[in-house]
Formats: C-alpha cells, structure tokens, sequence
C-alpha cells in the first residue's frame, strides 16, 4: 500500500474535533456563570444535574431549554425528548414556549399521541442508549430521577406484597441497585461515545430531600454520588420568596425567585453560591428581570431612590419596571447581555489571586 494511501487512512480514522456549541438556559445570569460566556449555560456534548425544590423552577428551565433550541440555528436538528417520568408537566408548551417546542416534543419511546416513558432506571438506560445508538443530536431531559424505580426494587416489592396477604415478612433492603445503575448509565453517557459524539445534551432532574444525617448540608437528592460525579454542572434551585402584586388591594402572587447554586462546575471551575432566577407564572423565566437585579446588585448599574441609572442603556434614571420595559420595546436585550458579560469578567478579574507561575 503507497504511503499516501496509508496517511488518508490514518487521516480518516482520527476522531473528528468536537465542535463547542453553547444552549442558551433562559436566564443570561445563569448562563455566564455556568460557562463563562454569553453565548449560553449548556454545552454540547455534556450532561447537567438540576437539583431543586419542589416548584423551584426546574422543569421551567428545562421547557425553555427546549425553546432556545429552536431559536438557535445551531440546534435545529436536534431532537427534543422529553422523558417525563412523573408525567406531571401539565402546562400549555406552546402557550409558553411557542408551537414549534409544543410540535416537536417527543417522549423516549411510543408516539406523542401514545407517549411511554421510563418508569425503571433500565428502561431510562435504554431509551438514552437508542437516542444516542440513533445518530442524531438531542436535547434529552428526564424529569426526574425520584421517579424512578428499579427491576429489583420492583421485584422486591412484589414478594413484599404476596409476603404480607399470607402474613409473612421480606429480608432485604431497597435502594441500593439505583444508585448502581444509575451510575453505569451516566459513566457511558459521559465517555467518548456517549453525548460527545453527537453533541447531544442530557439535563437529569432530581428532587431536594431532608438530609437527617450529621454534616452541614441539610438538604440532599437522591440517585448516589454519581449523579453529581459525572455532571459538568451541578445546580441546586430552592425558592427564595414569592413576588406578588398589588391587585384589588391584596398582595396577590405572581412569580417566585428562585435561589440559584452552583455546587460544581467542570467549565469554568467556579461554585456561585447568591444567584436568583424571578420567576413569573404568566411569562416563565424573567431573564429582562434578573439582569436588571444582578446589574444592580454587583454595583455595575446604579440604583437608588432616584431610580436606576443603566449605562449603556438608558441616560434617564428608571424605576426596575420602566427599564425592563424600555429594554424589551427597544430590543436591548443583546446590549443587557453584553453588560452581564462584562460585569461578570470583571468580578471574575477582580477575585484573581496573583501568584508567582511555579510551572512556566
């Protein structure tokens, strides 16, 4: 074989460069701090654990997820598959996130007509694999974890229930087999193979939990280390107060803020630990909203009784209602998300610590 024939081969058999693309989560703050840029909170290629509270926000997330997608030309192709093992989104798709998300949703398996979803964390095993053995990119979201149960667990309790109508008791305990599986699905779907090769994304959600044990963190999430281990970004939601509005003379509720921490993240290295999400039952994620707050909490914008002095934005000081209106009828939300970048850049400058190299 001639030398040139041998070198087109070695050429083609090298694994093709992987392309970073970045998937906007909804909420700008959000997405600067989890990747160091603007251009979004999501990479291709990777796996994201959402941990939260009940209603803190999570499946909002995911849906909007979902809708970025389907503005971003750089994922439309992807297939969005949405693995709702609870099955208890019940919210308008396309009243929230347009018609488009709404007409392309798919769940794992079945048809969107007759929708099956993972019940077992075999069956979660299977469907990612066939998503990912498919060839075709994808946005998958399990929603969640807590949801599922195992083949053995499932096993056990039937004897436990055939066991009890004939007075008898079961030895045994449950739990353990999940965290095992969990663990090998994750370990595949993280390697080479896995979401890597198609620039897939997997969003796993789990449910906060009370942890009754001894340490300083009194909440946790079920699923076993790995959950964590294998993430790029571990986020934790927990609704910090309720927004309300004055209607008929009541404070009526109209959104959360929802307390945002990054408890791992393999991007950029940074754990956040005072970020806030608004919210709003009417609209979802208030990303307008939440970078006015953040502008204004880190000193980047000025605020004070006088209003709101947004540099760049606008030479008049504005109460928190008139700028958000005054950014979204002037389209300046890319200019807002420029001055999140920069503000963000130089907290981020400013919390170096200078040391000599020791290597170069």
């Amino acid at each position: 074989m001639k030398t040139s024939r041998v070198k087109k081969l070695l050429t083609e058999s090298k694994e093709q460069p992987v392309v970073k693309k970045y998937l906007r989560t909804g909420s700008s703050v959000l997405d600067v701090h989890l990747s160091g840029t603007n251009k979004g909170g999501y990479r291709s290629g990777k796996y994201y654990a959402l941990v939260g509270d009940s209603s803190s926000g999570k499946t909002w997330l995911c849906f909007t997820a979902f809708a970025e997608a389907k503005l971003n030309p750089a994922f439309a192709d992807y297939r969005l598959i949405y693995d709702s093992v609870e099955d208890g989104a019940d919210m308008d798709v396309a009243h929230f996130f347009g018609q488009s998300v709404s007409d392309a949703l798919e769940p794992p398996a079945g048809t969107p007509e007759d929708p099956v979803y993972s019940r077992t964390a075999e069956d979660f095993d299977f469907n990612l694999n066939a998503a990912m053995n498919d060839g075709r990119p994808f946005i998958y979201v399990l929603d969640s974890i807590d949801g599922l149960s195992t083949e053995a667990d499932e096993e056990k309790d039937a004897e436990s229930r055939k066991a009890r109508s004939t007075g008898k008791k079961v030895t045994g305990s449950y739990g353990m087999s999940k965290a095992k599986k969990l663990k090998a699905i994750l370990r595949l779907a993280t390697s080479t193979d896995g979401l890597r090769k198609s620039g897939s994304i997997l969003i796993v959600l789990c449910q906060t939990i009370d942890n009754v044990g001894f340490g300083f963190e009194t909440k946790d999430r079920a699923g076993g280390n790995a959950v964590t281990f294998f993430a790029t970004a571990d986020v934790w939601l927990s609704v910090k107060k309720t927004i309300t509005k004055p209607v008929k003379g009541k404070d009526r509720p109209v959104g959360i803020t929802t307390h945002v921490v990054i408890k791992k993240n393999r991007i950029t290295g940074r754990r956040y630990e005072k970020l806030t999400l608004p919210i709003l039952y009417s609209v979802g994620i208030d990303d307008t909203g939440g970078c006015v707050d953040y502008l204004v909490e880190e000193g980047y914008w000025k605020g004070g009784k006088g209003g709101i002095l947004a540099t760049g934005i606008s030479d008049d000081h504005l109460s928190r209602d008139a700028l958000v209106r005054h950014i979204e009828e002037n389209d300046l939300e890319k200019t807002m998300r420029i001055a999140v970048r920069k503000c963000y850049d130089e907290i981020s400058e400013a919390t170096k610590v200078v040391r000599k190299p020791r290597y170069s």
